[in-house]
């Protein structure tokens, strides 16, 4: 964006759109109508029902047309299905909107790729929805990663019959990859991993003897997002659900960032290429639970 283009931004009142009328759709709006200089604008859903009734909500104009859409914004949240995040984003990008897509960027790495050279030639911002960073980074969970050793992660729930149209290996667990990508302990030597759609387990060895250990489940009688880290004799847990954390709404902090990388002509927070990181090692894993679920039932015929 240049200089004049961006300080142009800076002086107008923004046009926020929603793709995708579900219930982080609805999460995303209200961030957006409580901020100053952005006009939540226009909602998007290919079911006109939710489409209206989230742009009635909020005042908002709601579009069953993509095109339509487009036209009426300039800058998106993707909340639609994990399974539609790449060709939606792409379609965003190519009518020059900044895209804040939710997680997982997208489904194959090299679609994310393809998001990210799409963005640049653009001259867009690209921020991926991984709000956990925000509550990681407060909490300065990372500060002496260089010591770690061990990193353990849970991440379960009940299951909604939300986001559905993937496995939990890209609902869940990519989550905690993004935070694991923060370690820098480099490209694993192995990855082990068993599960099927709704609970997947993995384990990711490293140089050193370092290693993370992943579990990911939608079927859980109680709700756990924790992590747990081993530095030689020393270990610590942080519990993300608690409520006292410093950064009481993540989704608040990463909507408010997108916005001013949009406005400031700046690098986003969380960038293309941190979504494309998650994103690989996640289809590694679900690569080796496939393959293993799959040895199962071999056996077993």
């Amino acid at each position: 964006m240049s200089a004049a283009a961006a300080k142009n931004v800076e002086a107008t009142t923004l046009r926020a759109g929603i793709v995708g009328a579900g219930v982080f759709g609805g999460y995303h709006a209200q961030k957006y109508d409580a901020l100053g200089g952005v006009a939540l604008t226009s909602i998007f859903d290919t079911d006109i029902g939710r489409a209206k009734a989230l742009a009635d909500r909020f005042g908002a104009t709601f579009y069953t047309d993509y095109s339509l859409f487009l036209k009426s914004v300039d800058l998106v949240s993707i909340t639609s299905p994990a399974t539609t995040h790449f060709d939606m984003a792409r379609a965003a990008i190519s009518g020059g909107k900044h895209c804040l897509v939710e997680k997982p960027i997208a489904l194959e790495a090299t679609h994310a790729t393809a998001l990210i050279e799409q963005a640049t030639q653009a001259d867009v911002c690209l921020q991926v929805g991984h709000q956990e960073r925000f509550v990681a980074n407060a909490a300065k969970l990372f500060k002496d990663a260089e010591n770690v050793d061990d990193v353990a992660w849970r991440r379960c729930g009940v299951g909604t019959g939300r986001c559905e149209d993937v496995s939990v290996v890209f609902d869940l667990m990519i989550h905690d990859l993004d935070l694991a990508r923060q370690f820098d302990f480099g490209e694993p030597l192995s990855i082990h991993a068993a599960g099927d759609e709704n609970e997947v387990s993995a384990v990711l060895n490293f140089v050193n003897g370092r290693r993370f250990e992943f579990f990911a489940s939608r079927r859980a009688s109680i709700q756990d997002r924790s992590m747990a880290v081993k530095c030689g004799d020393q270990s610590m847990r942080y519990d993300f659900a608690v409520k006292n954390r410093k950064i009481a709404d993540p989704l608040m902090t990463s909507v408010e960032s997108f916005v001013a990388s949009v406005r400031n002509n700046e690098p986003t927070a969380i960038s293309g290429e941190d979504g494309l990181r998650a994103l690989e090692w996640a289809c590694a894993i679900e690569e080796a639970w496939r393959a293993s679920a799959a040895i199962m039932e071999e056996a077993v015929a």
